[in-house]
């Protein structure tokens, strides 16, 4: 999971070369040569360490609990040992073990601070607990040391997004999918933060790029028939929901904004049945329930109506509409 040391000293020695000329080169070259003896000396005792290879053939198969503690009995053996420390610590976050993750993680780029890989993996750790500024931080740190690592850029400019720094947002995921020209997320994501910035043409044109890169990407699908909604292109939106739940049939959203067109046009039937899919797989979505509550009104189904809308202000007491609904067709019966 670590660049080679060997591979970065040549790069210095040679530029140091450069630099100070052909004196110095004896000088750099034992330098090299001592620094190459120390990546195969830590790369031996990794290959001479049972535990790690244990722990790492444990880890591939699911098997946490017992990875985790060959991952110690490693450390034990090999206490300045990076990499042990960063599998250690995936292991402890894929267990649930967030603090005891942190630390291990922690001391893996205290060892190896041009880790980006390791500050990458802290992020994700930050965010899952929804700390944001910490999660941003280490990100950073992960652009820093590595800046053409496209999945870091990413995770970077999603947060940025989710924090509100927008255009800070658009910067990194762009740098994500230009370094990454497959990366279906990152358009997806960088279609969203361009939306918030009012420019929708280019955030369909992202979309459209996600969805060519991965036919089965029923959020980029989602997405893009937000906007052409937006646009009042309701046939094309339409095209893109029913895109969208054909990939995933549960996409409850899809089918509730579905339900909301069907509506818009008239075609009550076909409506109810796409907000009835949608409380099938979220029986709480109140939109659903108020939405559901009108189509069936406005296809004369009263009583439905009146337990649609009871539903809806049962799981949200203020809801004004659902309320209003609720009286007047109690009003007319």
């Amino acid at each position: 999971m670590y660049l080679p040391l060997a591979a970065v000293v040549s790069v210095v020695v040679m530029g140091l070369y450069a630099l100070a000329g052909r004196r110095s080169l004896v000088v750099f070259m034992a330098v090299a040569i001592g620094l190459g003896f120390l990546t195969w000396r830590r790369n031996r005792d990794y290959q001479r360490n049972p535990h790690y290879n244990s722990a790492l053939a444990l880890q591939k198969t699911g098997r946490l609990q017992e990875s985790i503690a060959e991952y110690e009995r490693a450390l034990r053996a090999t206490p300045d040992g990076a990499e042990i420390h960063y599998n250690l610590g995936a292991a402890l976050e894929e267990a649930g073990r967030v603090p005891e993750a942190i630390d291990q993680l922690e001391q893996a780029v205290q060892l190896k601070p041009d880790s980006a890989v390791g500050y990458d993996r802290l992020g994700d750790v930050f965010l899952r607990l929804d700390r944001m500024p910490e999660a941003i931080g280490y990100y950073e740190w992960a652009v820093r040391t590595k800046p053409d690592y496209p999945e870091a850029h990413y995770n970077l400019g999603v947060v940025l997004m989710r924090v509100g720094r927008v255009q800070e947002a658009v910067h990194h995921l762009e740098q994500a999918v230009q370094l990454r020209s497959g990366y279906a997320e990152a358009h997806n994501s960088l279609g969203l933060a361009l939306v918030r910035l009012g420019r929708m043409q280019e955030a369909m044109e992202h979309w459209e790029r996600g969805v060519r890169l991965r036919p089965d990407y029923a959020e980029a699908e989602y997405n893009w028939g937000v906007a052409l909604a937006r646009l009042g292109r309701v046939s094309e939106a339409i095209e893109h929901w029913e895109a969208a739940v054909r990939i995933k049939p549960d996409y409850a959203d899809a089918h509730n904004n579905l339900g909301g067109l069907f509506l818009q046009l008239g075609r009550f039937r076909e409506a109810i049945a796409q907000f009835e899919l949608a409380l099938r797989v979220a029986p709480e979505m109140v939109e659903a329930h108020y939405n559901l509550g009108v189509a069936l009104e406005r296809a004369g189904d009263v009583a439905n109506a009146i337990r649609e809308y009871g539903q809806a202000l049962r799981l949200k007491p203020d809801y004004a509409a659902a309320r209003e609904g609720l009286v007047r067709l109690r009003a007319v019966r």
